[in-house]
Order: structure tokens, then sequence, then C-alpha cells
């Protein structure tokens, strides 16, 4: 069997692990741990920077009470 690189989840936590790791993806975002938190940080070439909390504390409480027990 071999596994494809561009393979789809096929069930809901594939999917919800697929969605966390886009939005902690290390490419795109910063990790700051005193914030407990992944950050977005606008392109250097921008006259206006702007930082935008991707996922954190709250991203995970969500997830916890929606799915969680």
């Amino acid at each position: 069997m071999n596994k494809n690189d561009d393979s789809q989840p096929v069930n809901f936590m594939g999917r919800v692990m697929e969605s966390l790791l886009y939005l902690t993806d290390s490419s795109r975002t910063v990790y700051a741990p005193e914030c407990s938190a992944w950050f977005i940080h606008s392109a250097p070439d921008q006259k206006v920077s702007s930082t935008t909390e991707a996922c954190g504390l709250r991203t995970f409480a969500l997830l916890e009470r929606s799915i969680g027990m």
C-alpha cells in the first residue's frame, strides 16, 4: 500500500489534526512560550506591522469544550 503525501484525512479527528497542524505551521507562525500561543506576523515589506494570534489557549479551550468530555 503506497501512502501518498497529498492524502486527505478520512475522518473527523484527522481533519481536526490537519487544521491544528495548519494553524501551528512553523513556516507561517511563530510560537511565543510566554503567551502559550502561535502568532502570524505581517510581511516585513508592509508599512503597518501587525501580529495576530493564530492558535492559543482559547482555541484549545474551545476544542476541549466542543469535543472533550
